[in-house]
């Protein structure tokens, strides 16, 4: 009978459906339970036969699907008992997903492929690709633990089989995820698997492992020892540059860019991070894409870019999603909201770090579980929420002190703020005293800022004023050798402050100008109305009743502005009624 006249008694007896006409004809069952008692019915030795007969026709007929036709493949040799064909294939699926960042299908693929080579002798660079894949995989989809495992795995498999470059391989990626900051951050035991692993590169001259093995050393003294992180970046550096590895040479300087920032080296991280991105954008890899993005973020920020780092923020939250990066969404936000709180748009600000710390606490980052954090404890602090803003900055340095002590300066010190806007004077200073005793001075440059501006402002609320005015020359004069055009507006009013309560109005007068005119040029209606009600206040002392009331009623239509943005009655509310919120609008 022909296949035709089969095919059309199955069609008639109901067990078979016409699927396509094109671009071949295609049938399906009717019912699983149909397709799953035909299939058993065959024996093992037809099954196998015909699953390898499909394999190779397909092979064959579309040899330039292979890629797409991969897991069918895969599945079909697997069948037929062809192992090494359905390594291949199971294999080739999985670096098919992985260029998709189809990470779950590339788990599975991977998973397979392991499986199958235990039956297969395998060389040692496939075996390392196998594994390394499957690991970056699972770190991508925030499964550390299990990443960690199949890193150990490989590790015991080449001290059995005598295979250095196995154990390299494995030392010097389970270093790698002790060193980024996620909840298996560990510097001590990645400090160890480093020094182990550099020790065996040079035993086995592996250039290319000793440039990652400088990588990671860079990231662990990142944030402790900047001058040293720097260090072994450079040294890094020049390894994948003599090497020409490019993928190397991008991680490398995308991350030696989080050292100069963190070194007030501003145009070097920004060149720096020119040049990765141009390497990531030539890769093809956009996980990394994005990441590098959000590193340009911060350094807009910082040199008072508001416009371009929202910008950028937004192609590296476009990039992440398009390909459902968890870790890219949470880095997008992390910094982001403090433009929108320049800006005094707070609930953006707000929604924009919920939603950071939210994405972090699914992809295991850190950083925005503590820093962000932190600084969302802050604007609550702004909208009378002070409890709530402390009990954010506590969650923060709870985390830091769990899983990243180099970061626990942010939320102390914000902490110290908080507590000095309570009133709690002496918890303020308790708090501080805890910052003064982190060593930061390798570390980054910016801790001894945010500290010394809670100094300030503890000594303000003590009516220490010569002190405050004293605190306050030496952050300005911090700043000026450094790039924090945020903090900037803070430090003159401090100063501006303590002066006109001292009785030293005339002095006040010219930080507090300068605070006004560098808020205009940010944009900053966060720190231009306070600088205006000061002027306003400073105006009324000299006599200058007119010029005062209009510095005044400026002052309140950008408080009336900020106050629109916030959606929430209970928080808009809570702004209005603000100590130098509501000073401001009782005066007339």
């Amino acid at each position: 009978m022909r296949l035709e006249d089969q095919i059309a008694a199955l069609e008639s007896a109901g067990l078979v459906d016409l699927a396509a006409f094109q671009p071949e004809l295609e049938y399906i069952f009717r019912h699983a339970l149909i397709q799953e008692a035909a299939y058993e019915s065959l024996l093992r030795q037809d099954r196998r036969r015909i699953h390898r007969t499909v394999g190779l026709a397909l092979e064959q007929i579309y040899p330039a699907q292979r890629e797409d036709l991969a897991p069918l493949l895969a599945h079909h040799f697997l069948e037929a008992g062809d192992d090494e064909r359905a390594l291949h294939y199971f294999t080739l699926a999985g670096d098919t997903a992985m260029q998709r960042y189809a990470c779950p299908e590339a788990i599975a693929h991977y998973t397979q492929a392991l499986q199958v080579a235990r039956r297969v002798p395998l060389s040692g660079d496939q075996l390392i690709h196998l594994y390394l894949q499957s690991g970056r995989a699972l770190e991508l989809t925030a499964r550390y633990e299990e990443a960690l495992r199949a890193y150990e795995e490989l590790e015991v498999y080449g001290r059995e089989h005598g295979d250095r470059s196995l154990e390299l391989a494995a030392l010097v990626a389970r270093a790698t995820i002790y060193s980024t900051p996620t909840a298996d951050y560990d510097r001590e035991l990645g400090l160890a698997l480093s020094e182990q692993a550099l020790a065996l590169a040079n035993d086995v001259g592996d250039i290319q492992a000793r440039a990652r093995i400088l990588w990671n050393l860079m990231r662990l003294h990142f944030g402790i020892a900047m001058d040293k992180a720097v260090e072994y970046g450079k040294e890094s550096l020049a390894l994948a540059r003599e090497l020409n590895s490019r993928d190397q040479l991008a991680f490398t300087l995308n991350d030696l860019a989080l050292c100069y920032i963190g070194s007030d080296q501003l145009e070097e991280a920004r060149k720096t991070l020119e040049e990765a991105g141009r390497l990531w954008r030539d890769l093809d890899r956009l996980p990394m894409q994005a990441d590098n993005l959000s590193s340009l973020t911060i350094v807009h920020i910082l040199s008072g870019e508001y416009e371009e780092a929202l910008a950028t923020s937004a192609e590296a939250r476009r990039i992440s999603e398009s390909i459902d990066n968890l870790w890219g969404q949470a880095y997008s936000r992390t910094y982001i909201g403090l433009v929108y709180l320049e800006y005094g748009e707070l609930s953006r600000a707000i929604q924009t770090m919920e939603e950071s710390v939210e994405l972090a606490e699914q992809a295991g980052f850190i950083i925005p579980l503590i820093e962000t954090r932190s600084i969302l404890g802050l604007v609550y602090g702004m909208l009378g929420e002070i409890r709530r803003g402390i009990g954010l900055a506590q969650q923060a340095l709870a985390r830091a002190e769990e899983q990243l002590q180099p970061l626990r300066y942010s939320p102390l010190a914000i902490l110290a703020r908080l507590s000095i806007q309570a009133g709690l004077l002496e918890e303020a200073e308790a708090t501080i005293s805890k910052c003064r005793a982190l060593e930061w001075q390798n570390g980054f440059l910016l801790m001894p800022v945010w500290v010394m501006l809670a100094e300030g402002e503890l000594a303000l609320a003590r009516q220490q004023y010569q002190r405050a005015i004293n605190i306050a020359d030496e952050l300005l004069n911090l700043l000026n050798k450094r790039t924090c055009l945020p903090l900037m507006p803070d430090a003159l009013m401090l100063k501006a402050q303590a002066l006109f309560a001292d009785g030293q109005v005339e002095q006040a007068a010219e930080p507090a100008g300068e605070a006004r005119r560098l808020a205009e040029r940010l944009r900053s209606r966060r720190s231009l109305w306070p600088a205006l009600a000061l002027l306003a206040d400073i105006e009324e002392r000299r006599g200058n009743h007119d010029q005062a009331a209009a510095l005044r009623r400026q002052a309140r239509t950008i408080v009336e502005s900020i106050a629109e943005t916030i959606a929430a009655p209970e928080l808009r509310a809570g702004f209005l009624n603000t100590p130098a919120v509501r000073a401001l609008l009782e005066r007339h």
